[in-house]
């Protein structure tokens, strides 16, 4: 049995390796995709948040059926070629109403990749969640080799040419599904916790975690416009795309080794306390990218703080999402995890993000990322004076 979780897990890092390939080479880029393209920077914001929009739901619709079938593995190959086949049209020339079209199609099947791997990585690692970090660091590393690559290839190419690099990937990962396997869904393997009695509307409906859900989806609003424009804000001021690639990737190496050593890291401290610092870290790093763009230094420092921005705070939420839901409900958890952020909040952050740059400048941007951050601060640490987010919080160190 040992041999066959172990088996699994490589599996699963495979996978994330995949997935963040992809990643790596669509979301820092697709600004200067569209600008390339033709697109300015109000329509930019809006075909983004287009491609963010589906998240909303659609992530919450794969979960249920994964749950309801217990065909995890099968949704996930079916929406990863139904992406495929609709990315298939960037090959042609679209205009912003087409454009749109085809990056909310792309949307609605992709955004339930992650949710439902993050779910099989879970339910593989049962009792053992803390370990979650080395599993998800594999795709941190495809990340940084990727945002690296395409930093020096966008010096020779034009980066109209990066959608064949999405279609291959996405091709790459199709040979892969057949060695994944479902996790077992006997009572004996399912992780018994507080809240094993407790419906998901139910726990949707509990003040406090209404409250940490606003926290978080101010945090991956800030989060998601930062990745939208700061590729854009670098390049409008001057900087080379190798260079933007070296500050994508130093971000990322921060989080692998965030990543590597969060089993350690959850033994000192509670994931009460990592959330808290990785708001107060968000707060600082998206000042410093506003004040600092002159300044190498604070820009470096700035990316630093990847590692508690997202890496401490993802692994972090996912693990407490995976607690606050009963294990019966563990993808639909992972979904609305999803739904909130990258999705709800993708949305808002896009948008906001676009207009405030139409109105005022790429400066601006950042600075209203910072009080966003702020803003979601607030409501993290009302939610855990709760009585359910604090009886979540105090049994999440596994």
């Amino acid at each position: 049995m040992r041999s066959l979780y172990s088996h699994a897990m490589i599996r699963l890092a495979y996978q994330y390796f995949i997935f963040s390939l992809f990643i790596g080479a669509f979301s820092p880029y697709l600004s200067l995709y569209l600008q390339s393209k033709g697109f300015d920077p109000w329509q930019i914001g809006v075909i983004t948040s287009l491609f963010m929009f589906p998240r909303v739901i659609a992530p919450f619709l794969w979960g249920w059926l994964a749950d309801k079938y217990k065909r995890t593995v099968f949704t996930i190959a079916f929406i990863y070629i139904s992406s495929l086949v609709c990315s298939i049209a960037l090959l042609y020339q679209l205009d912003f109403m087409a454009m749109c079209l085809v990056m909310f199609s792309i949307s609605i099947f992709w955004s339930g990749v992650m949710p439902l791997l993050d779910a099989l990585t879970m339910s593989h690692l049962r009792h053992n969640k803390a370990q979650y970090g080395r599993v998800r660091l594999w795709g941190s590393l495809a990340y940084l080799v990727v945002v690296t690559a395409i930093g020096y290839l966008l010096d020779i190419f034009s980066a109209s040419t990066l959608v064949y690099l999405w279609i291959a990937i996405k091709l790459i990962g199709l040979f892969s599904f057949n060695y994944l396997q479902e996790p077992l869904h006997n009572s004996s393997t399912q992780n018994i916790d507080f809240s094993i009695h407790i419906d998901a509307v139910s726990v949707l409906k509990k003040f406090d975690v209404q409250l940490f859900l606003a926290a978080i989806f101010l945090l991956a609003a800030a989060h998601t416009a930062y990745g939208s424009y700061y590729a854009l804000y670098l390049a409008d001021y001057g900087y080379q795309t190798h260079d933007i690639g070296l500050l994508l990737a130093l971000a990322v190496i921060a989080e692998i080794i965030l990543f590597a050593y969060m089993p350690r890291i959850m033994k000192f401290y509670s994931i009460k306390h990592i959330l808290i610092f990785s708001f107060v870290c968000a707060i600082a790093r998206y000042l410093m990218i506003d004040l600092g763009l002159t300044s190498p230094a604070a820009l470096i420092c700035a990316q630093l703080l990847h590692a508690a921005t997202f890496g401490a705070y993802h692994a972090c939420a996912v693990n407490l999402m995976s607690r606050l839901f009963s294990s019966r409900d563990n993808a639909k958890a992972q979904a609305i995890y999803t739904s909130v952020t990258f999705g709800v909040g993708g949305v808002f952050g896009s948008l906001l993000a676009g207009r405030i740059w139409q109105v005022y400048d790429g400066a601006a941007v950042f600075l209203g990322l910072s009080i966003l951050s702020a803003c979601g601060l607030v409501l993290l640490l009302v939610s855990f004076r709760g009585k359910y987010m604090s009886q979540a919080v105090s049994t999440t160190a596994a």
